[in-house]
């Protein structure tokens, strides 16, 4: 955990740096949402599982940024993307929600 935080603390300053350019901080924003929900998903599973539960934190990270995103673009529906994929000011707004929702889902797990 304390990496994730050094992650935060060193995004959180690029994107004050990278203010001026045009989508370069909504990017990095929009990342570190992305990553809290990642690390919040891999937390919850091994939650689950017993301390054995990476395997399956990887089976649903594929689906989020693999499968799903195809099967929307598979739909014509790219314009979601910004809810499996950074991209953008809904990308920051849906990455940090779904960052939060499996954070507390995960410490709901393991405050058990």
């Amino acid at each position: 955990m304390l990496s994730y935080a050094a992650t935060l603390l060193v995004g959180l300053a690029l994107a004050v740096l990278w203010m001026p350019s045009p989508g370069g901080s909504l990017i990095v924003l929009a990342m570190l949402g992305f990553l809290t929900r990642d690390v919040a998903v891999f937390v919850l599973m091994r939650g689950q599982a017993g301390g054995k539960g990476d395997f399956a934190a990887l089976a649903i990270l594929g689906s989020l940024y693999l499968l799903l995103p195809t099967v929307l673009a598979g739909l014509n529906l790219r314009t979601l993307d910004f809810l499996f994929l950074p991209h953008g000011a809904l990308g920051v707004v849906a990455g940090w929600a779904e960052g939060a929702a499996c954070a507390w889902l995960a410490y709901k797990r393991v405050a058990r």
